[in-house]
């Protein structure tokens, strides 16, 4: 088994060196690069935050799936710093709005780089916190897990505004930060459902599975409900700075791509939550087709614009594919590591019993 799992690693290393030696002599794909860092944004910050908020609630039995939380968020922490500076050198292809005179200060980019790093250094600050919290006290920080919550939707709602809004001329939308903000969490929820499935104290609370299936059905609810809410205000006032950007993410060449979305994180989960026999593993391939459909929405919000309204990008070839799959790799050679730490650190503590 060992042997599996370093050969998974040296696959996915080797990976990682093509893709890095690719952007070395052809050149990186901003669109896709920025369109895969907000997703693994997103994703990795969800899945902490949701937990967060359901053991404030008082879920029971949330906390066995704290730890893997926790390091599956800071996974991605390096990489979520290490690909913010790499955006000084794609200004010019990403932050074409960003040219000439007549912008606010707030659009400069050393503002915009400023308020996304302190985001950053907010949330996963608080994330390693309470990771360490946790495993010396081995009880629930209350006051730390609202300001990881509270600092969870600081940075997903910088991030929706300086790419997602911004990367639309003169786009104004109130809803987008919500929207942007729970995709986050709905993610979050699938990533969570994913480790209980694959956790050996799930037994210990069989309930656990049945609620997370049942937010699973309120959350596709929800999600429809905010995206579909976006089209409302722009059918009725019509006014074309606000409907070209909604409808450049779902029609033309993107349409597909947005039906897929949307039967991703709505039509399957909806249903098949629905129905009678939710077996473990039918849901773990809604869980998957989920992930794929929140990083199909990412990439809409991300790459149409980028690519509709500038002319410093590379065209589009196996490189922006290669991309993808790097950003992939990455993470996971990260989550295997500090998943291997984190089990000799533990192998010196008590097992900590779930605290309520």
């Amino acid at each position: 088994m060992g042997a599996g799992v370093d050969f998974k690693k040296y696959v996915f290393a080797g990976t990682l060196g093509i893709v890095v030696l690719s952007w070395f002599f052809v050149g990186i794909p901003w669109d896709v690069y920025v369109a895969n860092w907000v997703f693994y944004l997103s994703l990795s910050q969800g899945v902490l935050a949701l937990l967060a908020l359901l053991w404030l609630l008082g879920a029971n039995g949330v906390s066995i799936l704290f730890v893997p939380s926790a390091i599956f968020t800071l996974s991605f922490a390096p990489l979520a710093f290490f690909a913010l500076f790499g955006l000084w050198g794609g200004q010019k292809s990403l932050f074409y709005w960003n040219e000439g005179a007549g912008h606010s200060l707030w659009q400069s980019f050393p503002l915009l780089f400023g308020r996304n790093l302190v985001s950053l250094l907010l949330y996963y600050g608080m994330a390693f916190r309470l990771l360490l919290s946790y495993l010396r006290e081995q009880k629930k920080n209350t006051r730390s897990l609202v300001f990881l919550v509270i600092f969870f939707l600081l940075n997903q709602t910088i991030v929706s505004w300086d790419f997602g809004m911004m990367l639309f001329p003169d786009w104004h939308h109130t809803l987008f930060a919500l929207y942007f903000v729970f995709g986050g969490l709905y993610a979050g929820l699938a990533v969570l459902m994913l480790i209980l499935s694959f956790s050996k104290r799930a037994v210990d609370y069989p309930g656990l599975w049945q609620v997370l299936s049942k937010l699973l059905l309120t959350f596709s609810l929800i999600w429809i409900y905010l995206w579909g809410a976006q089209f409302l205000p722009t059918w009725y006032a019509n006014i074309p700075e606000e409907t070209r950007p909604l409808y450049l993410h779902v029609s033309g060449k993107y349409s597909l791509l947005a039906m897929l979305m949307v039967s991703f994180l709505f039509v399957v989960p909806f249903f098949v939550s629905l129905s009678k026999t939710r077996k473990t593993g039918l849901l773990k391939m809604v869980l998957i087709l989920l992930l794929a459909g929140s990083w199909l929405e990412r990439f809409l919000i991300v790459f149409p614009p980028i690519r509709e309204f500038n002319n410093h990008l590379l065209p589009l070839s196996w490189v922006t594919g290669l991309t993808t799959l790097g950003f992939f790799a990455a993470f996971y050679l990260l989550f295997s590591f500090y998943t291997q730490r984190l089990k000799k650190l533990s192998s010196d503590m008590p097992h900590p019993h779930p605290a309520q």
